[in-house]
């Protein structure tokens, strides 16, 4: 699968001009530091061109002459697009010598040195192959935001060569991790202007700011549901979950919880030992309930319906209500609220439902 570049070939170079990106002035060194480390911490302001050039100094100093250059994005939408950018200034057709690997989607070929992909999918790899025999460096990009996947990669990830990329920002006498929310805005801001003149306008005041948002975000692994981690935890033989050293540490209650609800799915047996249902369903981009029920939906023969049901579960929003749209509308177009959730989607399938197109 490839894909052309959008910009005109001399073009590229003028427009990108990542040879004057503030990181060019630290190509040597950071060669050297990831060639003599075999971990490694590179912090740097936003805009100054680690995501995209770091990975094209190892590639041209051949580090892919020993296998893939892996990055890692907390996003399947920047993963596409940094990976269609170094293309781009790279010359190459994206799929050739850059690619990409996201849930649903990818696009490399035999001939990719450098891959960008999501967290989940170099962690699915690490679950098939623990020391990442393919690739020479993986660099995790974004690992100061302490997703779930992030978090298990920095914790297995290590037999391999690592480069992580952290951000702090300088205020004054004050470094600000990034980890907080004030900096995030300040990372924001930097979106502005990359690769052209723009402004960066916020939705709130400065004051809203100061007084009302908390100083740190709360780590994913401390609010979401345990059970896709401690599953992976089991899988990598690491069976003591509940004193696992965690970079930020869960409530015991929820590890607990997490415990019980891979048990009622079969996941694990009365000894806390992976099973062979539980050994299929870490390998499925989905929660283990979702991704047990999608296993079990074959058995019964009502695969076609819950495959689905599966897909809606896995985006933010299945069904938009317009906020001036036309209740009328709204209501022959939906299912009764009163059929819950789950039997809305399975109805809104089973009527072969297509949206309908209003003119406003």
């Amino acid at each position: 699968m490839d894909r052309k570049s959008k910009l005109p070939r001399g073009e590229r170079k003028e427009h990108w001009s990542f040879e004057t990106l503030p990181i060019s002035r630290y190509r040597k060194k950071l060669v050297e530091a990831v060639r003599d480390n075999a971990f490694l911490v590179v912090t740097g302001e936003t805009g100054s061109g680690k995501t995209t050039q770091l990975p094209k100094y190892l590639f041209q100093e051949g580090f892919a002459n020993h296998g893939l250059i892996g990055v890692t994005q907390p996003r399947r939408v920047a993963a596409m697009s940094v990976a269609q950018r170094v293309a781009e200034e790279m010359n190459c057709p994206l799929g050739s010598t850059v690619g990409y690997q996201v849930r649903f989607e990818e696009c490399f070929s035999e001939d990719t040195s450098i891959k960008y992909m999501t967290d989940g999918c170099l962690l699915r790899q690490v679950l098939a192959d623990p020391h990442l025999s393919k690739y020479s460096v993986v660099i995790l990009d974004e690992a100061h935001e302490r997703s779930l996947s992030t978090f298990s990669l920095k914790k297995f990830g290590v037999k391999k060569r690592i480069v992580q990329f952290k951000l702090k920002k300088q205020l004054g006498r004050n470094y600000i991790s990034q980890e907080s929310l004030g900096s995030e805005a300040f990372q924001r801001a930097g979106r502005a202007g990359r690769t052209a003149s723009g402004q960066c306008y916020r939705v709130y005041s400065k004051e809203f700011w100061e007084e009302c948002m908390p100083d740190h975000m709360v780590p994913e692994i401390r609010r979401t549901s345990l059970t896709s981690v401690v599953l992976t935890l089991k899988c990598l033989a690491i069976h003591d979950v509940i004193r696992f050293p965690y970079l930020d540490r869960p409530e015991e209650r929820r590890i607990l919880e997490a415990l019980k609800q891979l048990y009622q799915c079969s996941a694990i047996d009365r000894r806390g030992r992976v099973t062979k249902l539980g050994e299929f369903m870490v390998q499925f981009p989905l929660p283990p309930t979702l991704a047990c029920a999608v296993i079990q939906s074959i058995s019964l023969g009502c695969e076609h319906l819950l495959l689905p049901i599966a897909a809606m579960l896995s985006v933010e929003n299945v069904f938009i209500r317009p906020g001036n749209g036309d209740r009328r509308l709204m209501g022959a177009a939906f299912p009764s609220p009163s059929l819950g959730f789950l039997l809305s989607l399975a109805s809104t399938i089973t009527a072969g439902f297509a949206p309908q197109v209003v003119q406003l």
